[in-house]
């Protein structure tokens, strides 16, 4: 059984002895007919600027998103919103490739408010193991709501992601007395995606709390998930769990954010990332002939990809890009190395996954097999190319709403790993040029005009 919390008022005393209304983990509950919903509490609304604050002061590097959860589960609680959370496992808990099958948890309806003192230490960006709430899972995707829908449709989802890339940087502001429009607000995630998140809360709850609501209290859902930054694990988990209620959660228009400088992306490159472990023979630097030098396979493997392979490009994207991210190899200065890796990412243009998988295989084993014969000329070494996830081609969205410049961006997301029959819309504040920078910021003007872009692309689009 799973319970649903009703908040009224701000006072903690009263909602830590709450007493939670019991409900089939697999029935919706029954909606509201007011247009807003009842427990709905507007005065525990946090300001833009200060829910911003908050986000990033909190450290939620990839696999670590706990605090930071915590610290929104409450908020949502506060409000008077029903939150359902979803454990999802460590990206390094033992899975040998994202590839492989995995048994996704279900959303479940919280059963108890979070406690207070945890709160407390999440929105000071800190954690403390000892006063752990163990209602709320090691790591865990965040959907929320006002008031239930009958068939669990929703037409709107507002999704972002509340991981960030390491490392962790301080939030801080260059505003000497007061925040003003031009006021620079800096920090990790304050672009990529907390910019994103304080302005899609912000603006959910403002037309939630209007005096004449323009939209009904069940119109929309947000989902927040963990892990976009490092291959989208929080999302597919929702998806898989979404498509296993009874009935399946399904929703007409996806809003997902990301930083888009407030225009509406047309679409995103696809993503492809793979691993080449070089496993060859050491030997003492002075007679090289001995062995086979790891880091020369590794570097003549990487020439290839970047100077022979031919990798798609189309007329929306542009061209496939290589990034060559990481690379190790060898233990001394004078011995022949044995071992050598490097991680890469494309960034495709067109195309199919497969398909350039196949082409990357075949340059890389053409380019390298001399390389790998000893001085005898016996092949004693191997190239070995390692691709962690399916992938995925280039993404549309959607870009049909008047008012918004549109463009493509290069960068990935999470609209490819939610399944559904909707429409998909990319937006957000700030600018990608800054994200996962030691300079990532945001304009105070550009968080403000985020907020009403997400209203405008709710009221435009709930018809849809």
């Amino acid at each position: 059984m799973k319970t649903s919390i009703s908040i009224v008022g701000l006072c903690m005393s009263i909602l830590a002895s709450a007493i939670p209304q019991q409900h089939d983990s697999q029935t919706p509950l029954v909606p509201s007919t007011s247009k807003q919903p009842p427990s709905f509490n507007s005065e525990a609304i946090r300001p833009l600027l200060r829910l911003h604050q908050q986000l990033i002061s909190i450290e939620s590097i990839s696999n670590d998103e706990r605090a930071v959860g915590t610290f929104i589960v409450r908020y949502l609680q506060e409000l008077g919103l029903t939150v359902e959370v979803q454990p999802v496992a460590s990206e390094n808990a033992g899975k040998k490739s994202l590839e492989e099958e995995e048994e996704y948890a279900p959303f479940s309806l919280l059963t108890a408010l979070v406690h207070e003192e945890e709160y407390n230490l999440a929105a000071a960006g800190e954690v403390d193991a000892s006063k752990k709430n163990h209602k709320l899972p090691d790591r865990f995707n965040i959907f929320a709501y006002a008031n239930a829908t009958k068939g669990r449709h929703y037409h709107t989802l507002l999704t972002t992601h509340i991981d960030t890339v390491p490392p962790f940087i301080p939030y801080s502001n260059n505003a000497t007395k007061s925040t003003h429009p031009s006021t620079l607000i800096s920090g990790r995630g304050s672009v990529d995606a907390k910019g994103s998140l304080a302005a899609m809360l912000t603006s959910w709850t403002s037309l939630l709390s209007a005096p004449s609501p323009t939209i009904r209290s069940d119109l929309v859902a947000v989902l927040l998930v963990v892990g976009e930054e490092v291959g989208g694990s929080g999302m597919r988990a929702a998806s898989h769990a979404f498509a296993h209620t009874t009935p399946p959660t399904t929703f007409s228009v996806g809003i997902f954010g990301e930083p888009t400088e407030s225009k509406l992306a047309c679409g995103h490159k696809g993503n492809l990332r793979f691993t080449l472990n070089v496993h060859g023979k050491n030997a003492h630097s002075g007679y090289p002939w001995l062995g086979v030098s790891a880091n020369e396979v590794l570097v003549e493997a990487l020439h290839a990809l970047k100077t022979k392979a031919r990798l798609p490009s189309s007329e929306k994207y542009g061209n496939t890009t290589v990034n060559i991210g990481r690379m190790e190899g060898g233990v001394a200065g004078n011995v022949v190395p044995e071992k050598a890796s490097a991680d890469i990412t494309m960034r495709l243009a067109g195309g199919e996954p497969e398909e350039v998988k196949e082409h990357v295989r075949s340059v890389i084993e053409e380019a390298t097999k001399d390389l790998l014969k000893d001085g005898e000329g016996k092949t004693a070494g191997e190239v070995q190319v390692i691709f962690p996830e399916r992938g995925y081609g280039p993404v549309d969205c959607d870009c049909d709403v008047d008012g918004f410049e549109t463009f493509t961006v290069n960068y990935g997301t999470d609209v490819p790993w939610l399944d559904g029959e909707h429409k998909r819309y990319l937006y957000g504040p700030g600018s990608i040029l800054v994200a996962h920078s030691d300079h990532e910021a945001i304009l105070r003007s550009d968080l403000d005009r985020g907020v009403e872009g997400y209203k405008t692309l709710i009221e435009k689009t709930k018809k849809m």
